[in-house]
């Protein structure tokens, strides 16, 4: 007796709707996350155009008073920004990644929101 292997699903050829991406982006709408190794680039300065991972949450770390001391807890983004969210609101969280993402320290989202 012969056993059919099932076909695999195609795969989807639709796009992304990149047009609403880009104007969420432009707008401070959205936050781009993309991946670990885009923070580690370099503008023309010499300066990262984003934060590390380890860096945000530090730094979130510190403005919600985290209670660890512990390095590797206090650079754990997951767990800081869960506590972050519990000492404050998911609202303010967002504003705050915002101000990182789209504020006026970072090159790339500074061209990006003028194109």
């Amino acid at each position: 007796m012969a056993t059919t292997i099932p076909k695999p699903e195609p795969e989807s050829t639709e796009q992304p709707p990149y047009g609403i991406i880009l104007k969420a982006l432009r707008t401070g709408n959205a936050v781009p996350f993309l991946g670990a190794g885009a923070s580690m680039l370099k503008s023309c300065e010499e300066s990262p155009l984003l934060p590390s991972g380890s860096a945000l949450a530090e730094l979130l770390a510190e403005q919600a008073r985290f209670p660890s001391t512990d390095p590797h807890d206090r650079t754990d983004l997951a767990k800081v920004t869960s506590y972050y969210v519990d000492v404050s609101s998911r609202s303010m969280l967002r504003d705050e990644l915002r101000s990182k993402f789209i504020g006026q320290n970072y090159k790339y989202n500074r061209a990006l929101r003028e194109n």
